[in-house]
């Protein structure tokens, strides 16, 4: 999936109100064509989990909790907690409006059991999907051809899209000291007509670096797989990203002719913060270079609440 602040950049010469709206507009056909169900901010190609609570926080048994993030001064995600510090509601906006609602159900051990999405534009796209555990692989209950494994920590590991011989999907996450530090993606699919037209690859493989301060959702307690298919590529798991390297390698094969082309992208972002006291993120610089050497640039700020 496309890292959405990468996204936004490359929309970077339009107005703010321009890049946000694009931004909602491709992040809904990531994340409806795509399970349609774990993907979006978050944005930061980055994700968080560290869920324990901080003892460093002030106010006794208070945490500190991402509530909202803004793109160039424009809202983009407002979230809820239940008691137990876990994500109950996801709003994505554009132009001041809910674009997109995401619901998270738990069951008493704290595992996710299902999740709503409501499409605000277009309720055809709205959907329940209920998940089922089995060891360390997820499936669900409305796509038979999605799942997921988790090591023994609860991360995830691997993401599995297949669909008849020919058209196979992977997702693989590599990690360190807490955080993400590799995503690859792997998409396999043959052109027209399957078996005798052109069999397409497209490998990204992205790596991540880090600073040692918290990231905005230290506290959070939803399940640690959650946060990293949801907020893969734009937050950090553990602490927050500050480069992000990206190269992509985009193949053709045709039964007849043998390798057709393969062409090479590559892009690196830089992400630099203001903290506040307690060490959370308030404001991220974002810069990204292309592999034509343009830089593109844009502001993201975070806001907390404290329960």
């Amino acid at each position: 999936m496309r890292n959405q602040i990468e996204i936004a950049s490359e929309v970077n010469n339009s107005s703010s109100a321009d890049k946000l709206a694009s931004v909602v507009r491709e992040n809904k056909n990531n994340r409806s064509n795509f399970l349609k169900f774990c993907a979006a901010f978050f944005a930061v190609g980055i994700v968080l989990f560290g869920c324990d609570k901080d003892d460093g926080d002030s106010g006794g048994d208070k945490v500190k909790l991402l509530e909202t993030t803004y793109y160039d001064g424009y809202l983009y995600q407002k979230f809820e907690y239940d008691a137990q510090n876990r994500i109950t509601k996801i709003y994505y906006y554009n132009d001041g409006e809910i674009d997109e609602t995401y619901t998270f159900t738990y069951n008493s051990a704290g595992d996710l059991t299902s999740m709503s999405y409501i499409d605000s534009d277009n309720s055809d796209d709205n959907y329940t999907t209920n998940i089922t555990y089995a060891g360390n692989k997820i499936t669900f209950d409305d796509d038979d051809s999605f799942a997921m494994d988790l090591n023994p920590d609860g991360l995830l590991i691997k993401v599995t899209e297949e669909y008849g011989d020919d058209d196979l999907y992977t997702w693989d996450y590599v990690y360190q000291n807490g955080n993400l530090t590799k995503a690859t993606q792997t998409d396999k699919w043959w052109s027209s007509p399957a078996g005798g037209g052109t069999y397409r690859t497209v490998i990204t493989a992205s790596t991540f670096t880090y600073d040692d301060m918290k990231s905005p959702l230290n506290n959070c307690n939803t399940p640690k797989w959650v946060l990293i298919w949801q907020f893969e590529g734009e937050i950090g798991i553990k602490n927050n990203p500050k480069i992000r390297t990206s190269k992509s390698i985009d193949s053709a094969e045709n039964a007849e002719f043998g390798n057709v082309y393969e062409s090479t992208h590559e892009s690196t972002s830089t992400y630099t913060y203001t903290y506040d006291d307690e060490g959370y993120p308030l404001t991220c610089t974002a810069k990204w270079v292309d592999d034509d050497g343009d830089e593109h640039d844009w502001n993201v700020t975070y806001t907390y609440i404290t329960k």
